[in-house]
């Protein structure tokens, strides 16, 4: 059974509420101009820096095929790669 992924005591939650609470949370944490689009950037981008696999990323977000999901991916692998360059063993060795 599909369950609602925000829901109150009467039900599935209306997206107006879940605007409204995620606009108030915004500002309390000094964000300005909080969207939809922007909290789902995020939430795919956070999913996918915590190693969750691409498949799994476009079904949770709706893709019908990886072509967007692409994008969040290329966000995420240029974090790794500036991790790798600051951290990487290779990177401290004196010649």
């Amino acid at each position: 059974e599909n369950m609602p992924l925000f829901s109150t005591k009467k039900g599935a939650m209306s997206a107006s509420s879940l605007f409204l609470i995620i606009k108030r949370l915004s500002e309390v944490a000094g964000i300005t101009n909080p969207g939809c689009h922007a909290f789902r950037r995020s939430f795919a981008v956070k999913m996918l820096r915590s190693g969750a696999n691409a498949f799994s990323v476009q079904v949770l977000m709706g893709h019908s095929d990886l072509t967007m999901t692409r994008r969040y991916c290329k966000i995420a692998e240029a974090d790794i790669a500036e991790q790798h360059r600051m951290y990487s063993p290779v990177e401290t060795l004196k010649f």
